[in-house]
């Protein structure tokens, strides 16, 4: 196994993964992937190619050994480690408003915006904000309780009374 992407996802499980290597044979529900101790069944997608989906884990903020088994004998080599974290939190947006075009510049005050400690993880370029029937938009992360983001334009047709 070479790589796996992401690296990380929330504890609630549920996150593709996408794996590459060399040499993965297709043993139906025996070709499984390890988050620690937790393993799942892989899709198989060719010799060099896998899917799978993480599992819930209680583990947070902390590397979870990840590896590929085959026939429920063979592990895969190498130090590729998963994290899992907690999802973000909104707790104030400055402004709450603005303008339906769009643009604006608004802080959010919240948690786990970053909660990675360690350096090598880096979710600044994966992390987005959510506006509701608008879309998600990328997010500038300052640290773990404050990011910034441009509200999108808001698309909603008004009715007009003539």
């Amino acid at each position: 196994m070479h790589a796996i992407y992401p690296r990380y996802g929330p504890k609630d499980g549920k996150t593709i993964v996408q794996v590459w290597g060399e040499g993965f044979l297709n043993f139906d529900t025996d070709t499984r992937c390890s988050f620690g101790s937790k393993t799942v069944i892989a899709t198989y997608v060719n010799s060099n190619y896998m899917i799978c989906e993480s599992p819930f884990s209680d583990v947070v903020q902390k590397p979870i050994s990840f590896t590929v088994l085959l026939n429920k004998q063979q592990n895969s080599k190498g130090n590729v480690n998963f994290w899992y974290y907690s999802w973000p939190s909104v707790v104030q947006l400055i402004p709450n408003a603005g303008p339906d075009q769009g643009g604006t510049e608004v802080y959010v005050k919240g948690n786990n915006f970053n909660p990675f400690k360690d350096e090598a993880i880096d979710n600044h370029n994966d992390t987005f904000m959510m506006f509701e029937g608008l879309g998600k938009v990328p997010v500038e992360v300052f640290n773990s309780t404050r990011v910034r983001v441009y509200s999108p334009p808001s698309f909603i047709l008004r009715k007009s009374i003539v």
